[in-house]
């Protein structure tokens, strides 16, 4: 992975870590503090995370962040990321250059519509949904932005003939709600094309293939239905095993630990890239979970989201021992295969 920044609005993780940190630092009451610490903290192991499975060796110590070369993310090289970034670093400069920042990736990608897509499904709800940065500006200033796109490009790009052929004049056409929102109804009302985030493969030059979750080996799965049946009401190994591996299962089966915790152990899989997935992995996370586990009550969607979401995949107070004791073994068995 080359290291460069071809312009200041790329996603350069370690120029928005220092601008979130600068950003923080102006709120100087108690919970203030609090929360610069916690966020930073979080974004220092996602950090690490992303640098330390670079394949080229991008081999630093991790101490100081404010002297570490640019480390710069595209979608081609680190899709999952780029998408959580992005909303970073929206987040990380000032509204009136939010306009600005989409343009320029706007620009960049070839699949247009594939990017409006992302930012519109998932970016913005980052945006929105960040406890530690609330910036309504800005949040305001990406919806505008996505608005005024949709008003000329609509919800699909297959059918780019349509308006392109059309004899009326440009002017004509902004007065026609049929050329301004252009989409093709066999693509539209199609079963693979029922969500729109979902609907486009990105084919983008600086783009990736959304991938479907799976476990990075069979060691995982193994030592996940290990802690699962250690925290929960079956012993059904198989029933279990078909849930990992993103199969039909049976049952439901009953977690007996709380879904903070649950969802944390989850979380940390990800960051640990045991559990891989494409873009939006959180909530294809959620649903899988939401789908096979229940907890000792009903929880909605968007409670199991946001908190697998805050969760740092790290151990939780109360939890220490027996989240290092899954991971512990979870490692020892990895190496041991090697």
């Amino acid at each position: 992975m080359k290291t460069f920044v071809n312009h200041v609005y790329d996603i350069d993780i370690i120029n928005i870590y220092n601008l979130l940190d600068n950003k923080l630092s102006k709120d100087t009451s108690e919970k203030g503090k609090a929360n610069k610490k916690e966020f930073l903290e979080r974004l220092v192991y996602s950090i690490r995370q992303i640098i330390e499975v670079d394949k080229e060796g991008y081999k630093i110590t991790i101490d100081e962040y404010d002297s570490l070369p640019s480390y710069v993310i595209t979608p081609k090289n680190n899709y999952a990321n780029y998408v959580y970034w992005l909303g970073l670093f929206l987040l990380a400069n000032p509204s009136l250059k939010t306009h600005l920042i989409l343009e320029y990736h706007f620009n960049r990608w070839s699949n247009k519509m594939m990017l409006l897509n992302i930012i519109e499904f998932y970016v913005i709800d980052n945006v929105n949904e960040n406890f530690f940065l609330k910036d309504d500006t800005v949040v305001k200033s990406v919806s505008d932005w996505i608005l005024y796109k949709r008003l000329h490009s609509g919800y699909s790009s297959s059918n780019p003939k349509k308006s392109s052929n059309s004899s009326q004049s440009t002017k004509n056409k902004e007065k026609k709600n049929n050329d301004l929102i252009v989409i093709d109804d066999l693509q539209y009302k199609s079963k693979e094309n029922q969500s729109p985030e979902k609907g486009d493969v990105l084919n983008s030059l600086t783009g990736k293939v959304m991938f479907p979750l799976k476990f990075s080996n069979k060691i995982v799965i193994d030592e996940l239905i290990k802690f699962i049946e250690s925290n929960s009401s079956t012993s059904n190994n198989l029933n279990i095993r078909n849930i990992l591996e993103f199969k039909s299962s049976d049952e439901i089966i009953i977690i007996i630990i709380s879904p903070r915790y649950f969802l944390n152990v989850i979380k940390g899989l990800v960051e640990s890239s045991y559990l891989k997935g494409g873009e939006g992995i959180l909530k294809d996370i959620t649903y899988w979970i939401s789908s096979n586990f229940k907890f000792s009550r009903e929880y909605k969607f968007n409670y199991l989201y946001r908190i697998l979401t805050e969760a740092n995949g790290r151990p939780l107070k109360g939890f220490e021992k027996e989240h290092e004791i899954f991971f512990n073994n979870l490692s020892f068995e990895i190496k041991k295969s090697i």
